[in-house]
């Protein structure tokens, strides 16, 4: 009987302990969070039980630097499943319409430069790179907004819209010769506005 009784302690020691056990197990699951770091653009995958963004980026080495972007910010609380986006600023120059702008951008490609840039974004603006490009730190890209001009020559008025850099251009593309003795006002090396 004796023996029995300790065979019955036994038994429910070791339940207790498996209970213990699976209750530790229960909670650590509960507390770890699974998240996604995108990093400008590539993913990484994130098993933490940090308690904000912040937490997440210092432990998984990511280091903020000035004018860098974070989404949501350092001090959201974590939750499971959460995607946190960095994008890194890149300094970049934009001849935007002849004028050379420096700014810093965290824009991926020169699509998202011209939304992020708050570009008039017409198809018929001139864009100097595909709009799919990756922008890179030092890139320089080239801006042109499109413009609805008159060009009256040769007793006939054309409207045009036009991305071209120079007046020559325009004439050029509407097949308009100019001759020795012929008057262009603007003049041929003016930007069309």
């Amino acid at each position: 009987r004796r023996t029995e009784m300790m065979s019955i302690r036994q038994k429910v020691s070791q339940a207790a302990v498996v209970a213990v056990l699976g209750a530790s197990a229960l909670a650590y699951g509960a507390l770890e969070k699974h998240v996604t770091v995108r990093v400008e653009g590539s993913l990484v995958r994130v098993r933490t039980f940090a308690g904000t963004v912040g937490d997440v980026l210092d432990r998984a080495d990511i280091t903020l630097r000035a004018n860098d972007r974070v989404r949501p910010s350092a001090d959201t609380p974590l939750n499971d499943g959460m995607l946190i986006e960095v994008r890194r600023a890149k300094p970049i120059t934009i001849l935007l319409n002849g004028q050379q702008r420096h700014v810093i951008v965290t824009s991926l490609t020169v699509g998202e430069v011209i939304d992020e840039m708050r570009l008039r974004g017409s198809l018929a603006d001139y864009v100097g790179a595909s709009r799919s490009e990756r922008v890179t730190p030092g890139m320089v890209l080239v801006y042109r907004n499109a413009v609805g001009i008159h060009v009256v020559h040769d007793g006939m008025t054309d409207r045009v819209i036009t991305n071209a850099a120079t007046v020559a251009q325009v004439l050029s593309e509407l097949g308009v010769k100019i001759a020795a003795q012929d008057r262009v006002t603007p003049s041929v090396g003016s930007a069309p506005s």
